[in-house]
């Protein structure tokens, strides 16, 4: 059996112990209380097991990290790797990479991978509106007509309304 720690800036709040074929997933305090036992089809685990996704059948997934949730993927998409890098104050970046669309886990988001630039800093380009800027490139005319002639301060606004729109689209909680 092997046991997973996950990290966030307030401590390791989960414990994932790999069975083989199934996983326990606990609450990490001194009591142990067990959240989830099931059954899985793949495990990735992140760095020094920072952050753990379970693949549970074909497009279910599960994410633990800092905080714990259930999703599924885009439809037709398939993961094919997975990273979770430590930022400062424990500040997992957990990505996961699909065939057609990248999971960004700690803000529950998917987007279509021919928006981002894969040589640069994925969760970068995501917070600081490289994304929004291909999105008006190569995308909708939504996106275009929401960025012509805006100040820094609302397009920060408009990303984050677009983020919550992708949220609620792309990936389902």
């Amino acid at each position: 059996m092997r046991q997973y720690e996950t990290y966030s800036s307030r401590g390791k709040p989960f414990l994932v112990e790999d069975h083989g074929d199934h996983v326990e997933i606990y609450e990490n305090t001194e009591e142990k209380l067990l959240l989830l036992k099931t059954r899985y089809t793949k495990l990735f685990v992140g760095k020094q097991g920072n952050s753990v996704l379970i693949q549970v059948s074909g497009s279910k997934y599960i994410h633990v990290g800092a905080i714990a949730y259930s999703f599924s993927l885009v439809k037709g998409d398939a993961i094919k790797s997975f990273e979770s890098k430590m930022g400062k104050h424990n500040i997992t970046a957990p990505i996961a990479f699909g065939k057609t669309h990248t999971y960004l886990l700690l803000d529950q988001v998917a987007i279509p991978n021919e928006l981002l630039n894969f040589k640069e800093d994925i969760y970068q380009q995501w917070y600081f509106g490289d994304y929004m800027e291909g999105c008006a490139k190569r995308m909708t005319p939504w996106c275009r007509s929401q960025l012509k002639n805006t100040n820094s301060t609302t397009r920060k606004r408009l990303i984050q309304e677009k983020r919550k729109t992708l949220k609620a689209k792309n990936l389902q909680t």
